[in-house]
């Protein structure tokens, strides 16, 4: 139903018609007619609803560094799971999700591609997995100049995140946490880590990189944070498929660093997918 209103504007609908004011002036569209789906866009629509549910599992494992990405991160992140999600070739849609994917599409992957972290470091950490499950990684020798410093900045510390992610279980676990303080004019030598817990097998591993620069505030050294959202190089370096002998149970403390995935449905768009592909399967 259609009324006019105290301005003599129409506003409403009329049989096939929408009348709307637009400043001073009254618009007349038609609506648009019923949109039938294709199975192939049903399907594809699912498969881009598991890539965002997935991805926005990883935004919550990495909060600290998606609070300062650009404001594109999020559909940048929905689109480079799917592409990791359609990059395997062991499954076929409707059974594949990130555990059978290529997972060096993620590798590179920026939270703000304002300030890529390739361009603020420019070294590369050795990063490597043993068959237990544990997650080693060697920073090579670099000198002060290999970091292209803010003019403000005194310091800044080179943390380093360690997650894995079971999404058939439903959890993540942090692996582990490592922060190394740099002075600014100050070589550093070669150092490694490694994570005190080890990953399940089957699970995804994923490691982040952030560069987070301080100047004293009068009391501390490090008093001062100087990245924000203009600012702030971040990126996920390595991704890794657990081995199959890992077995992370070894560990007496792992179980108090699992967290649920919290609204993660990408088990309910599997079973969709199936149940559509079903359906589709008793047609031919």
């Amino acid at each position: 139903m259609a009324i006019i209103d105290k301005k003599g504007f129409i506003r409403g609908r009329i049989g096939n018609m929408v009348y709307r004011k637009v400043g001073d002036t009254n618009i007349i569209q038609s609506r648009p007619g019923e949109v039938r789906q294709t199975a192939a866009t049903k399907e594809s629509a699912l498969e881009f609803g598991l890539a965002s549910s997935t991805a926005k599992v990883l935004r919550q494992m990495f909060t600290g560094l998606s609070h300062y990405a650009d404001g594109s991160m999020i559909n940048r992140l929905n689109n480079t799971v799917l592409n990791a999600i359609r990059s395997g070739t062991e499954e076929t849609r409707g059974q594949r999700d990130l555990h059978h994917a290529d997972l060096s599409t993620l590798i590179g992957f920026q939270f703000n591609r304002n300030s890529p972290l390739d361009e603020t470091l420019l070294i590369s950490p050795d990063i490597v997995i043993n068959n237990n499950g544990l997650v080693k990684i060697t920073i090579p020798a670099f000198e002060s100049n290999e970091l292209c410093w803010l003019p403000a900045a005194n310091g800044c510390f080179l943390r380093f995140t360690v997650i894995s992610v079971d999404f058939k279980q439903q959890y993540h676990q942090l692996l582990g946490h490592h922060e190394i303080d740099v002075s600014k004019g100050k070589n550093m030598e070669q150092m490694e880590w490694t994570t005190p817990e080890r990953a399940e097998k089957g699970s995804i591993i994923l490691v982040a990189l952030s560069v987070v620069f301080y100047a004293p505030d009068g009391i501390r050294r490090d008093g001062i944070v100087l990245n924000d959202k203009s600012f702030f190089p971040a990126a996920i370096i390595a991704a890794f498929h657990s081995p199959y002998t890992a077995n992370g149970k070894e560990n007496k403390e792992t179980d108090s660093y699992r967290f649920p995935l919290a609204g993660y449905q990408g088990e309910d768009m599997l079973r969709e997918l199936k149940r559509l592909q079903l359906k589709e399967s008793k047609k031919k």
